[in-house]
């Protein structure tokens, strides 16, 4: 009987505005009511690999200290199938001091002007990359200041 590896993930995002307190109320949040807004996510069930042979790593997380981009630990000797990272809203390992650093996040470590970025507590998981990215030693990782945080990364990869 043949496995397959795959990943089962859903995803939901509501915008809110934030209404201001004034004299009679305090601040609230309200959904936003633009019918664009409404259906901001997915739940989807993506093949991964043709087979259940994989490895999964936790050793690129990393504390971040100073302003310097961080390369993942990798090799291309077996294709990334998923990377998942987080912002774990500390600044170490043992998760004792809060961090309020936004997390940068480089598809190419040597394109420091190309990023995409993470807040306190939010995480990303990406899937289905292209010759160019399927290596986690491609990928990066820098605090936006120097106060510092620590970010967790999984990937898996071909076995």
């Amino acid at each position: 009987m043949a496995s397959t590896t795959r990943l089962k993930t859903s995803q939901s995002s509501t915008p809110y505005l934030r209404i201001t307190a004034d004299e009679d109320y305090a601040s609230t949040d309200v959904a936003h009511t633009d019918p664009k807004t409404t259906g901001l996510g997915s739940s989807v069930d993506i093949p991964l690999h043709s087979d259940g042979d994989t490895t999964w790593d936790t050793s690129n997380s990393v504390a971040l200290t100073n302003l310097n981009v961080t390369a993942l630990a990798g090799t291309t000797s077996a294709p990334l199938l998923l990377i998942h990272i987080k912002h774990s809203g500390y600044k170490e390992e043992a998760k004792t001091n809060v961090s309020t650093a936004i997390l940068k996040v480089y598809m190419r470590v040597s394109d420091t002007n190309s990023y995409f970025t993470l807040e306190p507590n939010e995480s990303i998981t990406l899937h289905g990359f292209g010759s160019g990215s399927d290596s986690s030693a491609e990928w990066g990782l820098a605090a936006a200041n120097a106060v510092g945080l620590y970010a967790e990364v999984t990937t898996c990869k071909a076995a």
